[in-house]
């Protein structure tokens, strides 16, 4: 009986090892696609791409990519692991990674989250002297600049982070975030921290959460409170009665809308819909005075922006905006352009792009302050001291 056992084991294991063979010659098996999953470039084939490793890589991804079953295989483990340990993947290089109380998280921030690199301060110092001296260059022109420091999830959340992603006394340390907004302070630069603002907010008008447990942005309220925010700071800094945004919460929805659940679809589980949970029913309305301004913005920062864009746009609280994402692509919000346009910097035209600006706009995680601006500040400042401004 053991004997047949081990056989009958043997075999199985036999099968599954040949399995990939057969379907790429006898068993084609459409393939199930991943989220989050990148090729290899074609820079592997090469003598230099065999030493690094490179070649090695792109052959096991053309494998994959001929092979059916790797999506399915991907998918399994991922569940079962779900299932049995409360965790979204055996891979430690995975993206995602299953917090507390079902919170999925992107495995970038925890750094940030726990404090546990050293703090740059040169790099931070000058990212915040290079912002000072552009709101001061911009000034001078009648124009203003403010920068919003938007929250990571684990930053905002860190009770999510489970015990064994922690690094203890994160909470006695400095991190670069907390050095970046002391900077600004020091420094003068007009700034919002959006954790200050949502915290303030969901522990008085709004009790809900700010990130949705499967999303890695703030959620789409977090998204229209932030936006609230800019637009009453933007008053304040033009000195004009500037159109505002109201956020309400209109009951409950079953679902999250698409957005909130980006981490979800990167998690790749055959089961996704077991993490989705109610989520608040957000709209936002314009409030404005008669006779209000609507200016005219450069907005220049990352995937974070999307959600403070559905509320600025739906709104029209701006005559104009242009949204530089991580100022490599341009993005109209007179066109409405999904797909936007390339930027090279090299050949920016500061001069004709801020001519007739109200406000520059720049938002830059808490993660990631050395690079606020993804090399606009710099180049600007460059440029507008060339013109003598």
């Amino acid at each position: 009986m053991e004997r047949k056992l081990k056989i009958t084991m043997i075999v199985l294991m036999m099968a599954v090892l040949a399995l990939p063979i057969l379907n790429l010659t006898v068993l084609p098996i459409k393939q199930s696609k991943l989220a989050g999953v990148e090729s290899s470039g074609s820079q592997a084939l090469s003598l230099a791409g065999f030493f690094s490793g490179q070649l090695q890589a792109w052959v096991e991804n053309r494998f994959q990519r001929a092979s059916g079953i790797l999506g399915y295989l991907v998918k399994t483990d991922n569940q079962l692991d779900y299932f049995l340990f409360k965790q979204i993947s055996s891979n430690r290089r995975a993206k995602v990674i299953l917090g507390n109380d079902d919170q999925l998280i992107e495995r970038a921030y925890l750094p940030s989250a726990n404090k546990s690199r050293p703090v740059k301060h040169q790099a931070i110092g000058e990212a915040t002297a290079a912002l000072a001296e552009l709101q001061a260059r911009l000034k001078t022109r009648n124009i203003e600049l403010l920068v919003i420091v938007s929250p990571s999830k684990p930053n905002y959340y860190p009770q999510a982070l489970p015990s064994w992603y922690r690094v203890a006394g994160a909470e006695t340390r400095q991190g670069g975030g907390d050095y970046f907004l002391e900077e600004l302070s020091r420094a003068g630069v007009n700034f919002i921290d959006a954790q200050r603002v949502l915290k303030a907010a969901e522990g008085s008008e709004f009790p809900y959460p700010m990130f949705s447990n499967t999303g890695t942005h703030w959620s789409q309220l977090g998204g229209c409170l932030a936006a609230a925010e800019i637009t009453k700071r933007i008053g304040e800094l033009l000195k004009r009665t500037v159109p505002k945004i109201e956020c309400q919460v209109d009951g409950m929805r079953d679902l999250p809308v698409a957005q909130d659940a980006d981490l979800l679809r990167l998690a790749n589980l055959w089961f996704p819909h077991l993490l989705k949970r109610p989520a608040p029913r957000v709209s936002s309305k314009r409030v404005e005075a008669e006779g209000a301004f609507f200016p005219r913005i450069t907005m220049i920062g990352s995937s974070f922006c999307w959600e403070l864009l559905r509320h600025i746009d739906r709104n029209h609280v701006f005559r104009s905006r242009d949204f530089l994402y991580y100022f490599r692509r341009r993005f109209d919000g007179n066109k409405q352009d999904r797909r936007g346009v390339s930027i090279d910097q090299e050949k920016f035209d500061f001069e004709k792009e801020l001519a007739d600006q109200d406000l520059v706009l720049i938002e830059i995680n808490f993660s990631a302050p050395q690079h606020v601006g993804f090399g606009f500040v710099q180049a600007a400042n460059q440029k507008l001291q060339m013109l003598g401004k």
